[in-house]
């Protein structure tokens, strides 16, 4: 049988045994996939999810601008995938420059915004935008997936193999190969955004050289390991402090403002201390003049 048919029968199966909770087969399906070596996914139905839509609240950055706030509304099931599509669909910035940070976590494609803490209204994310040339994407690229997924999005499916293959696809007619070169008259949408200028990558808080683990802006050790923050990194000049930062901060400044203070009364003491071992010495002094006086 062929392996990836095989596979496709044995998943089903697997999603079946587990839906009627049946132990013994579901085991005797993911037994056979180990030993095929199959590469499968297991992924949660959306019906397990709420039903609702929440609104996302999104930080948007780039080197030069400060945060931008947007709302999306989202379902708790999309992937970061569908997250990205979502964003290069209605503002035109495609997913490879799109950089997203959810609890200081970097998300990957197929994880569920659920699976990373997004489950009501006002949930916080922070997407940064990286330039196209680190992306490496180009313009002709960006062009023909912005017009592909417009025409998707009229309920036109394109299907387009890479440049080169022995065995181009047969076109019945001349539909879709007109589309490919240009498309026909669609209702009007809005003109995309023309793609983000060319600008370093940015990344909220600083990566942990000893964990990884990424850190809010102002921490100065980690907190995971305690690894000391990298000399070389800045706080950006836009960056608002959430609440446990400027607890620490404070802490910080306080503590700093009781060491001066210690500091000055500790100097003080010794100018005092300076001060009367001069006033001694100089009485010691006259009173030696006295008493030679006597003498004489």
């Amino acid at each position: 049988m062929d392996p990836i048919k095989k596979a496709e029968e044995l998943t089903l199966k697997l999603t079946k045994a587990i839906e009627v909770r049946d132990k013994e087969t579901a085991l005797q399906c993911v037994q056979s996939l180990i030993e095929d070596q199959a590469h499968v996914a297991v992924q949660v139905k959306e019906e397990m999810y709420p039903k609702h839509k929440i609104r996302l609240s999104v930080g948007v950055e780039d080197a030069e601008s400060t945060t931008i706030p947007v709302t999306l509304e989202v379902h708790p099931y999309m992937t970061i995938s569908s997250l990205k599509d979502l964003v290069f669909r209605d503002y035109g910035f495609h997913p490879r420059v799109q950089k997203w940070i959810i609890g200081q976590r970097l998300p990957k494609d197929n994880e569920t915004l659920h699976y990373h803490g997004i489950r009501r209204n006002g949930d916080m994310a922070f997407l940064y935008l990286i330039s196209a040339k680190q992306a490496n994407l180009s313009k002709q690229n960006y062009d023909r997936e912005m017009r592909q997924r417009l025409l998707e999005e009229y309920g036109y499916e394109i299907f387009i193999e890479p440049r080169g293959t022995e065995h181009p696809a047969k076109q019945d007619d001349g539909e879709i190969q007109q589309f490919i070169e240009g498309p026909p008259a669609v209702p009007k949408k809005p003109k995309p955004p023309a793609l983000p200028p060319e600008l370093p990558e940015l990344q909220v808080g600083w990566t942990c050289p000893g964990c990884t683990y990424v850190n809010k802006p102002t921490r100065p050790g980690c907190e995971i390991c305690c690894t000391d923050r990298p000399e070389n990194y800045k706080v950006p000049n836009n960056y608002i402090p959430d609440e446990e930062e400027n607890a620490w901060i404070n802490k910080e400044a306080y503590a700093l403002e009781e060491y001066q203070k210690l500091q000055a009364a500790e100097n003080y003491a010794v100018l005092v201390q300076s001060m009367l071992e001069d006033v001694t010495d100089q009485a010691d002094q006259a009173a030696n003049k006295l008493d030679k006086k006597d003498e004489e």
